[in-house]
């Protein structure tokens, strides 16, 4: 048996990754249980697929993200902030683009883009803020609240991480550097 948990609706989760795959399943599920899913989604199109998904409304708020561009993962700290001043819950780093291509014909720039390891770095760092101020608002504010849980990281790798791929390895490299 699990311990009773704070009412989810007053918790925030954040989900990277969310166009397909675990992503697109932890937001939904999480929004199915109550809680408040943020989905960043790397398309328009994930962005359109999640939003079909059958979850209460505004439990679930879908935008494009990509974890390796600073603009969109500030806008999605000010996009939390601005809807849950008290902070942020939990952060699932789910982002990942499973690519397979041969080094030395690949342009730097594309190697870089799918090191998704610098932008869960990116992510953690722009977040820890709310996710520090969830933690206060929840010593200071409800003291007494022994229901009410710790924020969190939930960081998602791979098998892929422990494996060695030639034509897969600035995946398994990203896999292994968030294991």
């Amino acid at each position: 048996r699990g311990r009773a948990c704070a009412d989810p609706r007053r918790l925030a989760v954040l989900v990277t990754g969310c166009d397909s795959g675990f992503g697109r399943a932890i937001a939904v599920q999480l929004a199915a249980r109550g809680f408040t899913v943020f989905a960043g989604c790397l398309t328009d199109a994930g962005v359109a697929d999640i939003i079909t998904a059958d979850v209460a409304p505004g439990s679930l708020d879908a935008f494009v993200m990509d974890i390796t561009n600073a603009e969109h993962v500030a806008a999605a700290r000010d996009r939390v902030q601005k809807m849950f001043p008290d902070g942020l819950f939990c952060l699932i780093n789910n982002a990942g683009v499973h690519s397979a291509y041969n080094w030395e014909l690949t342009p730097m720039d594309l190697i870089k883009r799918d090191m998704e390891y610098f932008g869960t770095v990116q992510v953690c760092k722009a977040f820890l803020p709310l996710l520090r101020t969830f933690a206060a608002s929840s010593t200071t504010a409800n003291s007494n609240d022994k229901t009410r849980p710790a924020p969190r990281i939930v960081t998602i790798s791979s098998i892929a991480g422990t494996a060695k791929v030639t034509p897969m390895g600035s995946y398994v490299a990203s896999k292994h550097a968030v294991m």
